[in-house]
């Protein structure tokens, strides 16, 4: 069967390409090789540790964002965090919020993010892309889910009552900009234990090993470096590289493997069970049997004939239940039968 397999058009078909997947393979091994970073261990190790604080931060941010915790501190004007996918937003402002009917609470907030002139001009959500506070964009009234919520900070900026025009929305962008230059360590984020009263043992255990993770990073030699950036963005790039490369080696060595192995194994188990071949896979009789058959259901015809249910059945009798296998009309109501056929008939349903 596997012979048969391996030289099915359809597994020729899959493995038409193999060519291009080996390409996109070197392609990316290429990419890996040609970046050259000094001291890379260090970075790694750096790297390492800023991916485990992500994690944390997001076990974090998921018991913040429940509604019965998150909802109290979003109050106009309240600076937060987004994160959606790849995307991460500067410091946003809540406007507010409103419900989502439906099963789950899903709650939308409206929020003033910075976003690059050109998706700024933008009508549609997806197109959207953040710009750094410090670059030159334009605050634009996006809505989000509270989920993709990341930082709630302490701080809050006052909000004109109009805010449809440029002005009043680049006001408050110098606002933002204003606090961020008298915080240069960062904005003061709401405690999740004493400020939002999340005392669940969970949390603790997360805010205790953000602690230590940070203290680990702050005390990394490379955090004072002035490369750090430049350094890490280029690990960063490598890192991508290898995760595609790896992805490159799983499509190509599924690409090579036989589509179908899997079914062919559920099948061949089958017909063990059945007595339709033995534990060597050498077909039996009944499996001989059933490979003569070309004409309905190969397998429980067979059935029906080593369990001697032809024995007693007279010519039409017979005849009447082999119908059964090559007729195809659907009835919605079942015909009433003679107890002559209803008898064979019920011995094929529960064959």
């Amino acid at each position: 069967p596997e012979f048969m397999l391996e030289r099915s058009f359809y597994q020729f078909q899959h493995f038409s390409s193999i060519p291009a997947l080996y390409d996109k393979l070197k392609s990316y091994e290429q990419q890996y090789e040609s970046i050259k970073i000094e001291n890379e261990e260090e970075i790694a190790r750096y790297y390492k540790l800023r991916k485990k604080l992500e994690l944390v931060q997001d076990q974090i941010a998921v018991m913040m964002n429940e509604p019965k915790y998150l909802l109290p501190f979003l109050q106009p004007g309240r600076l937060v965090t987004v994160k959606s996918g790849d995307l991460n937003f500067d410091w946003c402002v809540v406007l507010n919020f409103h419900k989502k009917p439906g099963e789950k609470p899903i709650y939308i907030i409206d929020v003033l993010a910075h976003l690059t002139l050109e998706s700024a001009a933008q009508k549609l959500t997806v197109e959207i892309q953040p710009c750094p506070l410090s670059d030159r964009g334009e605050l634009k009234a996006i809505p989000i889910q509270h989920i993709l919520i990341r930082e709630i900070s302490a701080v809050r900026v006052y909000l004109p009552d109009d805010l449809r025009t440029k002005e009043a929305r680049q006001g408050i962008l110098k606002a933002v900009q204003d606090i961020i230059r008298r915080h240069p360590c960062g904005l003061p984020l709401l405690d999740p234990v004493r400020d939002m009263g999340i005392k669940s043992n969970d949390m603790t255990s997360y805010i205790k090993q953000y602690s230590i993770l940070q203290t680990r990073i702050d005390e990394h030699p490379l955090t004072k470096s002035p490369q750090l950036k430049t350094i890490y963005e280029q690990y960063e790039r490598k890192a991508n590289i290898e995760k595609q490369v790896i992805d490159a080696k799983n499509e190509l060595k599924k690409a090579q493997s036989l589509l179908q192995i899997g079914d062919l194994k559920r099948h061949k188990r089958v017909l063990r069970r059945l007595g339709y071949c033995n534990s060597a896979d050498v077909i039996d009789l009944k499996g001989r049997v059933a490979c003569e058959i070309d004409t309905g259901d190969e397998l429980v015809t067979t059935e029906l004939l080593f369990n001697g249910v032809f024995n007693d059945l007279t010519v039409s009798q017979a005849c009447a239940l082999l119908s059964c296998f090559v007729f195809q009309e659907k009835a919605n109501e079942m015909p009433k039968l003679l107890p002559e056929l209803s008898a064979p008939l019920h011995l094929l349903q529960v064959c």
